[in-house]
């Protein structure tokens, strides 16, 4: 969990007037790690599940995050998702770029089945306001999604790939 921490300071220049100055930090770093019954006889039983957030990597408004995902028969599951966000502009503005791969071969009944499945993606998305206000804001979202994903089952193969452009808008 983010943290974020305030300091202030209020100083006058003038008479009748105040000048009001915020600085706000948050934690550079954060993590977590979990142990869950959330698997299957499939996938699992248990999954162990870790994950690790830096802000500022690269300078500041921005935030990367890796996350990694295993049952606890690892060939069962394994999951890994690299995440970079970056403000672009100072109206809020923001791209981010996300990078996932899977890959799992089933156990239990599914296993004299020989399954095995692999997946990857990478997105690229954009998202500005259009409208900020106290009492409205509109945004925006474009993305750009492509999946390579195969199944072999019983030596037969299916392949996917998949582009996929969206775009919404976002009304509050």
């Amino acid at each position: 969990m983010e943290k974020r921490k305030c300091d202030h300071s209020l100083t006058t220049s003038q008479a009748g007037a105040a000048d009001l100055t915020l600085i706000v930090r948050q934690d550079r770093y954060s993590g977590f790690a979990s142990l869950d019954n959330r698997g299957s006889e499939f996938i699992g039983p248990y999954q162990v599940q870790a994950g690790l957030t830096v802000n500022g990597l690269f300078e500041i408004s921005n935030r990367t995050q890796l996350q990694l995902v295993t049952a606890s028969q690892t060939n069962e599951l394994r999951f890994f998702e690299f995440e970079h966000q970056q403000q672009i502009t100072a109206e809020g503005t923001n791209i981010a770029a996300n990078l996932r791969r899977t890959d799992s071969q089933p156990g239990f009944t599914l296993r004299d089945l020989d399954v095995e499945t692999e997946s990857s993606s990478a997105e690229l998305l954009l998202s500005t306001p259009f409208v900020r206000s106290r009492t409205r804001n509109l945004y925006g979202h474009v993305s750009f999604n492509y999946r390579n994903s195969a199944t072999d089952i019983l030596d037969v193969v299916k392949l996917f790939d998949t582009p996929q452009l969206s775009g919404m808008l976002r009304f509050e």
